[in-house]
């Protein structure tokens, strides 16, 4: 995510304006970066090694950083960029209202980079308790705050905890936050009213279709709604692998299926053209065949086993899963 201030709109600022963007910037970054005993002192020495000797040995030093210190780079730019764009501001009172209406989308944008520094921060050792609870953190604020993180940082995160949860299964927590999170990259499909919606042929409203869901029965449904009509060979389906599926009358059935709210205990299962919006998805490895499914804003409950993991990674990796596990 790159934060970008556009000269005209910081032309507005008058002493006070700036005084305060300033500050709020400046405590956004000072919050994030304080949060890691490590990333401090790594600052430190950053600034120690630039004093004496210049430009020259700081550079050395970011190098042998690595990826963290890439991200701290990252973190000292943006706060360059904000303050660069303060000084070069003038007070044209004129303009004032005009600069205050953009503010809140620029600190929400340098709200979404510091948080997307912090999870690659935590990466650094994925083991690390502290780590995980800044990972878990930075996930809660980004949901509450509608904050959106960038896919590949999340999927690098989930796959670093990943690994590091076959030795420290308190990783596999954060791992299947970070997948939960990642649904919310569909959320687009949010505003989608039924399945209707999402259908690209005309509903039969005559034909009936039968699925077997295999709902949590704690958890209250919202709503499931089905739409289209097509071949019995492109049909959308739910049905326990075993069971087989159930034909649809006349050789024709429902184009998608879409369920809302509730949870899903998906272990045995077969789905097939589903759209799973805000429910719980509990997983705990059995056989399982998912065939162009698309998962919403949900919460996974997934259990840490080669097929668990699997499917993890296929969560991650995809927005319209197919996935087939046994």
């Amino acid at each position: 995510m790159v934060c970008v201030f556009v000269q005209d709109e910081m032309a507005s600022l008058n002493d006070k304006d700036r005084k305060w963007f300033s500050e709020e910037i400046a405590t956004k970054v000072d919050s994030a970066l304080r949060e890691n005993k490590f990333v401090s002192d790594q600052i430190s020495t950053a600034i120690e090694a630039f004093r004496p000797t210049g430009w020259r040995r700081f550079t050395h030093a970011l190098k042998d950083w690595g990826a963290v210190g890439s991200a701290i780079t990252g973190a000292i730019a943006l706060l360059g960029i904000a303050i660069t764009a303060v000084i070069f501001a003038t007070g044209e009172a004129g303009r004032n209202a005009e600069f205050r209406g953009n503010t809140t989308q620029h600190l929400t944008n340098i709200d979404g980079t510091l948080s997307e520094i912090r999870l690659k921060l935590s990466t650094a050792n994925p083991s690390d308790p502290a780590n995980q609870a800044i990972a878990k953190k930075v996930l809660a604020d980004a949901q509450s705050k509608s904050i959106l993180i960038p896919e590949p940082t999340i999927q690098a995160a989930a796959q670093s905890f990943i690994a590091a949860a076959q030795s420290d299964p308190k990783a596999w927590d954060v791992a299947t936050d970070l997948i939960s999170y990642r649904t919310i990259e569909n959320q687009n499909l949010l505003a989608v009213k039924t399945a209707s919606d999402l259908a690209q042929t005309k509903e039969d409203p005559k034909l009936t279709s039968q699925y077997l869901v295999p709902f949590l029965l704690q958890y209250s449904i919202t709503s499931m709604s089905v739409g289209g009509d097509v071949p019995e060979n492109l049909a959308a389906q739910i049905y326990p692998i075993d069971h087989g599926p159930i034909k649809p009358p006349n050789g024709r059935g429902k184009e998608v299926i879409m369920i809302d709210g509730g949870g899903l205990h998906i272990d045995g299962t077969a789905f097939r053209r589903v759209v799973i919006r805000n429910s719980i998805i509990r997983y705990d490895g059995a056989p399982l065949r998912l065939d162009d499914v698309i998962f919403v804003n949900c919460t996974f409950v997934i259990a840490d086993t080669p097929n668990g993991r699997a499917f993890a990674k296929a969560v991650l990796a995809q927005n319209q899963i197919s996935l087939t596990t046994s």
